[in-house]
């Protein structure tokens, strides 16, 4: 009765075993070998472009599954990145494609990180992202830049004048234009890193107090006072919230940025959003931390609107 017919795996184990155990038959499992990787050489000079032109072994923005955009980006970011890093047609079979996919992810403006990709058994390419979010708007001459939480310039495409008023807006003396070249880069001003971070720390209390600008000042012309910034929101009527230094920067027995968002939060809890205007006494969060919750409740409803 013939034998089993052996497939490749089989045929290449009992070469090895041969070669393993140092019999006679060593000479002829070397000849076998040698002729078995001449032959898949040849089968794939021959087969070989057709499985590489397929496809199924090609990226394509079909293939191509990325993590859904968040509802404030309005252009096409799996589109861009796949255009700009020259992805169509790479091949998968290629161990250079996931990171070239990665790379061209990882370079477009709203992409804060790449968290992975990779090739999935169906022929599909998954990416996994987070994108970056704006938290604030700087104003400068004729018009409006959205920032993230980390000082990033993000691309305007998407904005309008209007839609502006959706998120909290920063002024400061010398804000330049940004050329959109330069959008997924840090805004080269220490100010509005700052001012980014307390948008962050702010989350949408912003909102909630009714609060629409965020400036900052110099304390005085001095050295030292010229050195020491000064941050401040103010309601579309003008009522004034000091913030006091930039995150990380408090002098002295000033609260951190949480002991301050605590604050306002709770004032808000009990007063509700802001009124009154720029000739109402302000709300100080800069005052000292020793003080407790009532404390602080008793004071804030001092200065409050309703007194």
């Amino acid at each position: 009765m013939p034998g089993k017919r052996r497939g490749p795996r089989a045929l290449v184990a009992a070469v090895f075993a041969q070669l393993r155990g140092g019999s006679r038959g060593t000479f002829l499992a070397i000849g076998v070998l040698a002729l078995f990787l001449v032959l898949l050489g040849v089968a794939w000079r021959e087969y070989g472009g057709v499985v590489v032109q397929n496809p199924k072994y090609r990226i394509s923005l079909e293939n191509l599954e990325v993590t859904e955009q968040p509802r404030w980006i309005s252009s096409d970011v799996k589109a861009e990145a796949y255009a700009n890093g020259s992805l169509e047609g790479l091949s998968l079979l290629d161990q250079q494609t996931i990171r070239l996919v990665e790379q061209s992810f990882a370079m477009h403006p709203w992409v804060e990180e790449v968290q992975r990709a990779s090739k999935a058994p169906d022929g599909s390419v998954k990416v996994l992202l987070r994108y970056r979010q704006p938290v604030l708007m700087i104003g400068v001459r004729g018009g409006y830049y959205p920032i993230d939480a980390s000082g990033v310039v993000l691309p305007t495409a998407g904005f309008t004048q209007a839609s502006t008023s959706n998120y909290l807006q920063f002024y400061a003396e010398g804000l330049y234009k940004v050329e959109q070249r330069l959008a997924g880069t840090k805004y080269g001003d220490d100010r509005v890193v700052a001012a980014a971070g307390i948008a962050h720390a702010l989350g949408s209390l912003w909102r909630d107090a009714g609060l629409v600008r965020l400036d900052v000042y110099r304390l005085g012309d001095t050295p030292l006072l010229a050195s020491r910034l000064l941050y401040e929101f103010s309601t579309r009527d003008g009522r004034r919230v000091i913030w006091g230094s930039a995150p990380g920067h408090e002098r002295s027995g000033e609260p951190v940025a949480a002991e301050k968002v605590a604050a306002l939060a709770r004032f808000i809890k009990r007063n509700g959003p802001l009124t009154g205007d720029r000739q109402s006494p302000p709300i100080d969060l800069t005052k000292g931390p020793e003080e407790s919750e009532a404390d602080v409740a008793s004071r804030m409803s001092q200065l409050g609107p309703h007194n």
